[in-house]
């Protein structure tokens, strides 16, 4: 099997569901299964403070959503489209992931 079987949300937690949700309906399937140079039609980032920022009294709630990354952030973003599975099903293909750490960006490699 491909992947480690994560499911998000887990089950039974619909409210977290509907908050992070991808519909079909309301996006055009096609374009989320394009990717092409430094397009990607789906990307996830997650963000954390440094053990310095947080003495520091910032917060994640400062950063735009989607915006440049300060220093005192880090953060992993994943780069995905969508793909159907041999029998029908959507399922997220990754493409590449990146993690910043003080303000450098690493590109995450399979090992």
């Amino acid at each position: 099997p491909t992947g480690m079987d994560l499911q998000f949300p887990p089950a039974g937690d619909s409210a977290l569901l509907q908050q992070h949700r991808i519909s079909l309906q309301e996006q055009a399937p096609e374009l989320l299964c394009l990717a092409a140079g430094d397009g990607y039609p789906l990307v996830v980032r997650l963000e954390a403070l440094t053990e310095q920022a947080a003495a520091d009294g910032r917060q994640l709630e400062q950063l735009e959503p989607g915006g440049p990354l300060p220093e005192w952030a880090q953060a992993q973003s994943t780069y995905a489209k969508l793909r159907k599975d041999e029998e029908g099903r959507w399922q997220l293909q990754i493409l590449k992931q990146k993690i910043w750490v003080d303000g450098t960006s690493y590109e995450l490699q399979e090992i």
